[in-house]
């Protein structure tokens, strides 16, 4: 199961830069 929580926490910093991303975009 630590190996599912990894993939978690990877997923939630993609998902998090994703983010960031496009409130920049949107922004400029």
């Amino acid at each position: 199961k630590r190996g599912f929580l990894d993939v978690i926490k990877h997923v939630g910093k993609a998902a998090l830069s994703v983010v960031s991303h496009l409130i920049n975009e949107g922004e400029h």
